[in-house]
Protein backbone atom coordinates (compact mmCIF):
# COMPACT_ATOMS: atom_id res chain seq x y z
CA UNK A 1 0.00 0.00 0.00
CA UNK A 2 3.24 2.27 -0.52
CA UNK A 3 2.27 5.88 -1.86
CA UNK A 4 -1.15 5.93 0.16
CA UNK A 5 -1.34 8.56 3.12
CA UNK A 6 -1.50 7.10 6.38
CA UNK A 7 -5.16 7.63 6.99
CA UNK A 8 -5.81 6.18 3.41
CA UNK A 9 -3.72 3.22 4.54
CA UNK A 10 -5.67 2.41 7.28
CA UNK A 11 -9.07 3.36 5.30
CA UNK A 12 -8.04 0.98 2.35
CA UNK A 13 -6.81 -1.78 5.19
CA UNK A 14 -9.80 -2.05 7.04
CA UNK A 15 -11.76 -1.78 3.70
CA UNK A 16 -10.10 -4.90 2.91
CA UNK A 17 -10.17 -6.79 6.09
CA UNK A 18 -14.81 -6.04 5.95
CA UNK A 19 -14.88 -7.00 2.11
CA UNK A 20 -12.94 -10.68 3.51
CA UNK A 21 -14.93 -10.63 6.57
CA UNK A 22 -11.66 -11.01 8.33
CA UNK A 23 -12.21 -9.39 12.27
CA UNK A 24 -9.89 -6.45 13.01
CA UNK A 25 -8.33 -7.74 16.10
CA UNK A 26 -7.54 -10.88 14.99
CA UNK A 27 -3.97 -12.15 15.80
CA UNK A 28 -3.68 -12.39 12.26
CA UNK A 29 -4.87 -9.02 11.21
CA UNK A 30 -2.42 -7.55 13.37
CA UNK A 31 0.39 -9.73 12.17
CA UNK A 32 -0.17 -8.71 8.67
CA UNK A 33 -0.91 -4.83 9.81
CA UNK A 34 2.90 -5.03 11.17
CA UNK A 35 4.33 -6.10 7.90
CA UNK A 36 1.78 -4.04 5.63
CA UNK A 37 2.83 -1.26 7.53
CA UNK A 38 6.42 0.84 6.49
CA UNK A 39 8.95 -0.73 8.43
CA UNK A 40 10.19 2.27 10.22
CA UNK A 41 6.82 3.26 11.29
CA UNK A 42 6.42 -0.57 12.92
CA UNK A 43 9.78 -0.03 14.97
CA UNK A 44 8.57 3.41 16.25
CA UNK A 45 5.36 1.76 17.23
CA UNK A 46 7.36 -1.48 18.99
CA UNK A 47 9.60 1.35 20.94
CA UNK A 48 7.11 3.62 22.19
CA UNK A 49 6.80 3.74 25.82
CA UNK A 50 2.99 2.20 25.76
CA UNK A 51 3.78 -0.78 23.78
CA UNK A 52 4.36 -4.14 26.02
CA UNK A 53 5.07 -6.87 24.12
CA UNK A 54 4.93 -9.37 26.98
CA UNK A 55 1.14 -8.12 27.93
CA UNK A 56 -1.60 -10.44 28.58
CA UNK A 57 -3.55 -9.00 26.70
CA UNK A 58 -2.12 -7.92 22.74
CA UNK A 59 -2.87 -4.47 21.17
CA UNK A 60 -6.53 -4.33 19.38
CA UNK A 61 -6.24 -3.01 15.82
CA UNK A 62 -7.38 0.22 17.45
CA UNK A 63 -4.20 0.93 19.60
CA UNK A 64 -2.12 0.27 16.40
CA UNK A 65 -4.05 2.93 14.74
CA UNK A 66 -3.99 5.20 17.14
CA UNK A 67 -0.41 4.79 18.11
CA UNK A 68 0.55 4.59 14.45
CA UNK A 69 -0.60 8.31 13.69
CA UNK A 70 0.92 9.55 16.97
CA UNK A 71 4.27 7.83 16.26
CA UNK A 72 3.45 9.55 12.63
CA UNK A 73 2.86 12.74 13.56
CA UNK A 74 6.27 12.70 15.52
CA UNK A 75 7.92 11.94 12.74
CA UNK A 76 6.66 14.39 10.47
CA UNK A 77 7.44 17.09 13.03
CA UNK A 78 11.11 15.90 13.38
CA UNK A 79 10.87 15.77 9.93
CA UNK A 80 10.31 19.56 9.65
CA UNK A 81 12.51 20.25 12.29
CA UNK A 82 15.48 18.79 10.16
CA UNK A 83 14.56 20.64 7.01
CA UNK A 84 14.24 23.97 8.75
CA UNK A 85 17.92 23.34 10.45
CA UNK A 86 19.34 22.25 6.86
CA UNK A 87 17.82 25.52 5.76
CA UNK A 88 19.54 27.20 8.28
CA UNK A 89 22.87 25.91 7.49
CA UNK A 90 22.45 26.48 4.14
CA UNK A 91 21.28 30.04 4.54
CA UNK A 92 24.70 30.56 6.37
CA UNK A 93 26.68 28.11 4.03
CA UNK A 94 27.68 26.09 6.87
CA UNK A 95 27.79 21.90 7.26
CA UNK A 96 26.46 21.11 10.63
CA UNK A 97 29.82 19.53 11.65
CA UNK A 98 31.85 22.78 10.52
CA UNK A 99 33.19 24.17 13.93
CA UNK A 100 35.80 27.20 12.02
CA UNK A 101 38.40 25.90 13.68
CA UNK A 102 37.09 26.15 17.28
CA UNK A 103 38.08 23.77 19.45
CA UNK A 104 35.27 21.38 20.13
CA UNK A 105 35.13 22.88 24.29
CA UNK A 106 35.86 26.10 24.11
CA UNK A 107 33.80 28.02 26.04
CA UNK A 108 33.16 25.05 28.28
CA UNK A 109 34.10 24.55 31.53
CA UNK A 110 36.59 21.90 31.55
CA UNK A 111 34.91 20.10 34.53
CA UNK A 112 31.66 19.74 33.07
CA UNK A 113 30.36 16.56 33.80
CA UNK A 114 32.49 15.74 36.63
CA UNK A 115 30.28 15.59 39.90
CA UNK A 116 33.25 17.28 42.17
CA UNK A 117 31.40 19.67 44.26
CA UNK A 118 32.90 20.07 46.91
Amino acid sequence: MAGLSLDDFFAKFKQLLHEAGVPLDDKGTIETLKHAMAKGLTSAIINSPTFDPTAEVPWTFKQWEEQACKSHLKWKAAAKFTQTCQGLFQAFKLSPKQTHGRNNNQGRNSNWGNNNYG
